[in-house]
């Protein structure tokens, strides 16, 4: 719009000394003129932005590959220092594990200690980088990995125990929202709601607790929904 007004006041201007003198032997070619080289710089302008565009969003892009890389560093040397060994930490995931139905993933983990093939499965599963922090709770001090743009947390206790897991389907403070709920279970997805979980988790032999809890031995999942039933994250823990 700003561009069409600046033609028209253009034009204007160049168009007015001709009609005041009634001479317009110049005009036309001093239309020309001008018009090339407006066409000119609004072609190199236009350039000029894809160029900066291009640089910029690269240099983003590499910007946050960078910052993911270096987490990933942070999180296998912890992994290392919690007694892991180098060959374990290989990513990205092998084929089996991807094709494996998450649930039964972190089911396997939920329990184990550190180091332990489980958890690191988990961990593979995820394919990402976490923060890990300490927790000190009446003197005991405990640990959890928080997988911020992953939107999981895995919780342990004084003993390096994995006594839970969250997954934040709907994003909740520093957590990106869980991306991978189709993964997680065949048929659950981000829209899914009580009545359709409860299917999905009677068909997996799961014993229901109640309408939002499921127990598979002594470990737990739970489904947690907003008050119009939309699934706001999911749970696992030990009894």
């Amino acid at each position: 719009m700003i561009f069409i007004v600046t033609l028209v006041i253009t034009e204007i201007g160049i168009f007015f000394p001709y009609l005041i003198s009634m001479d317009f032997s110049g005009y036309l070619s001093n239309v020309l003129l001008i018009h090339y080289y407006g066409l000119k710089y609004i072609i190199v302008s236009f350039f000029v932005y894809l160029l900066v565009d291009f640089i910029s969003g690269g240099f983003k892009k590499h910007t946050i590959n960078y910052t993911k890389q270096r987490l990933m560093d942070k999180s296998k040397k912890h992994l290392l220092e919690l007694g892991y060994q180098q060959e374990d930490l290989k990513l990205p995931q092998e084929e089996p594990l991807s094709k494996k139905e998450g649930i039964h993933v972190f089911f396997e983990a939920l329990g184990e200690s550190n180091p332990n093939d489980n958890i690191l499965d988990a961990f593979r599963f995820l394919n990402a980088g976490f923060r890990y922090e300490k927790i000190t709770n009446s003197g005991v001090e405990s640990e959890c990995w928080r997988f911020l743009d992953t939107g999981v947390e895995f919780e342990f206790d004084a003993e390096s125990m994995l006594k839970g897991i969250i997954l934040f389907i709907k994003k909740q403070q520093d957590f990106q929202s869980y991306l991978y709920v189709k993964n997680l279970i065949l048929g659950l997805r981000e829209e899914s709601n009580s009545k359709e979980v409860e299917k999905l988790m009677v068909s997996l032999g799961l014993q229901s607790v109640d309408i939002t809890t499921y127990k598979l031995n002594n470990k737990f999942i739970v489904f947690q929904f907003d008050s119009n039933d939309e699934l706001q994250f999911i749970r696992f823990y030990l009894e």
